[in-house]
């Protein structure tokens, strides 16, 4: 059975903040430690910027490697994503925007068979030709 330690230091780091937001929390002395290490070698340009640690082995001149070293940089960025509520998870909208879409085509089709009724009735007036004296065509398939 684990320690108490054990357990406390295995809880400490699952709630840890950097966890939390998706990430692995950086061992901050291993890469203290790593860093110093590469300043040490023989030879050796190093230069530790946050996590990361640029290492030049036997450069040939040391100060084309600490121009190189200088453009070296680490920003880091955290980006904070919250739940923003999707209108299409709203049934309520959805049922009014159904309505409300309903309405504007009832609207249309009044409109346009009032419309289509004005235009005959202009026509019979202007060209006289009688709506009600015309005959019906019809198919006659009773005499068959």
């Amino acid at each position: 059975m684990a320690s108490k330690a054990a357990v406390f230091e295995r809880e400490r780091r699952r709630r840890h903040p950097l966890r939390q937001l998706g990430q692995r929390p950086v061992a901050e002395p291993l890469v203290a430690r790593r860093g110093e290490l590469a300043e040490k070698l023989p030879g050796a340009v190093a230069k530790r910027t946050g996590p990361i640690i640029a290492v030049i082995l036997s450069p040939p001149d040391d100060n084309e490697a600490q121009k190189l070293l200088s453009q070296i940089r680490y920003k880091a960025s955290l980006t904070w994503s919250e739940y923003t509520e999707n209108k299409r998870e709203n049934v309520v909208d959805l049922v009014l925007v159904a309505l409300k879409l309903t309405g504007v085509v009832l609207l249309f089709c009044l409109v346009s068979s009032l419309a289509f009724a004005g235009l005959r009735q202009l026509t019979q007036k202007v060209f006289g030709h009688g709506g009600a004296e015309e005959p019906m065509i019809t198919l006659n398939l009773s005499d068959r």
